[in-house]
């Protein structure tokens, strides 16, 4: 766990699902969160006001079983964790979820959102990509989840099977093809 955030430790994690789990509730507020005409509040602060549990006597206040007492409360779920799981479950889930269903219109909706999405935190793996596909600009940042997703799809599809000088890479032939 060497470098882990504190906020991110896999205890308070298990402390969010059994929360999930005690309250027992957790897809009729998605559902809800979903299908419910969208408010004004941005999609990321209403999804994470939808899964935020309430302030917990013990992990409000320590990051860790071994971690001292903190000076002020801490949420047990972050913005940047809520757009993962938007991001990588709960979107995708609903799109399936509808597709199966038949129901296009909230196919739709899934879809729309997810496009929508703002970005997520940068990481190690996202500048990479920057570094090798966007000519190590390291101002050029996607404004959107869903355009992050794509470049890490692009990093897995094509310079996780190619050698650190990209030799051999069909992903710039593809391009100039596309274009």
């Amino acid at each position: 766990m060497h470098g882990l955030r504190p906020a991110n430790q896999p205890q308070r994690r298990l402390a969010v699902a059994a929360h999930w789990l005690a309250a027992g509730d957790l897809v009729a507020r998605l559902e809800s969160w979903f299908t419910d005409p969208p408010s004004s509040e941005p999609l990321p602060d209403s999804l994470l006001s939808c899964l935020q549990p309430a302030k917990d006597p013990f992990w409000s206040w320590h990051w860790s079983f071994a971690s001292p007492c903190l000076l002020k409360p801490q949420p047990l779920l972050g913005e940047s964790r809520a757009t993962d799981l938007a991001i990588n479950v709960i979107l995708p889930w609903f799109w399936t979820r509808a597709r199966a269903g038949q129901n296009e219109r909230l196919a739709e909706s899934a879809l729309e959102r997810y496009l929508l999405w703002p970005e997520a935190q940068d990481n190690a793996l996202l500048r990479l990509a920057r570094q090798r596909l966007l000519g190590g600009d390291f101002t050029a940042r996607l404004k959107t989840a869903a355009g992050q997703q794509g470049l890490l799809q692009i990093m897995q599809d094509f310079c996780d099977r190619s050698n650190a000088l990209c030799a051999d890479c069909t992903f710039p032939d593809l391009v100039k093809r596309w274009g």
